[in-house]
């Protein structure tokens, strides 16, 4: 009994670790001014568009991945310039009922993650995780800081055949919002909102 214990964790911890490298499967190269995420039957490609620094307030995040995803989280964040901002008058934003939570609403955006490296993409997962547990608690709000490149869309070909999609795919990316994270840490909000 206590080996059928044994070999049944043996194949658990090797489904966990099959999936979690399968989860982080988009490989990334950058490639002079370019970001180029491979996914296995995509090259999705991006030009860098300058730098970025900053921290965010989540309002709400997907971390799910399939075969062709090339971004590994898409967060609703509130910058935290704005979110400072909004504190000062109305210190319960972030909670549905508080009058400040329109503003925070009008000011929250859509981004894409594509993570560098497997502890960026690590982090940005835990954020989506610990903002689903903590709201679903009432708790505390999460926030990321990341640093890393602003990224503008530009194409995306199949890699079977070499045929470009980018007309038939590239019209939901153009105005969409991507970032390259280098680095990214989970702070503490109110620490934050200071």
């Amino acid at each position: 009994m206590r080996t059928l214990v044994i070999l049944a964790l043996l194949v658990a911890v090797g489904y966990a670790l099959v999936n979690e490298v399968s989860l982080g499967s988009a490989a990334v190269r950058i490639d002079g001014s370019h970001v180029v995420v491979d996914t296995g039957q995509l090259e999705v490609r991006f030009t860098r568009a300058g730098s970025i620094s900053d921290s965010f307030m989540v309002f709400g995040g997907n971390a799910e991945r399939h075969a062709n995803s090339f971004t590994d989280v898409t967060l609703a964040t509130l910058a935290m310039r704005h979110a400072r901002l909004i504190h000062q008058s109305y210190p319960d934003f972030h909670r549905c009922k508080s009058p400040g939570a329109a503003q925070a609403q009008r000011l929250t955006e859509t981004s894409n993650f594509v993570g560098a490296n497997r502890g960026a993409r690590r982090a940005l997962v835990k954020a989506v995780g610990l903002h689903d547990g903590r709201v679903g608690q009432g708790g505390e709000r999460t926030c990321v800081s990341v640093n890393g490149e602003q990224l503008r869309f530009d194409s995306v070909r199949a890699k079977q055949d070499g045929s470009d999609l980018t007309q038939q795919l590239g019209g939901a990316f153009a105005g969409a919002s991507f970032t390259l994270a280098e680095s990214v840490e989970i702070p503490d909000c109110q620490t934050l909102l200071r």
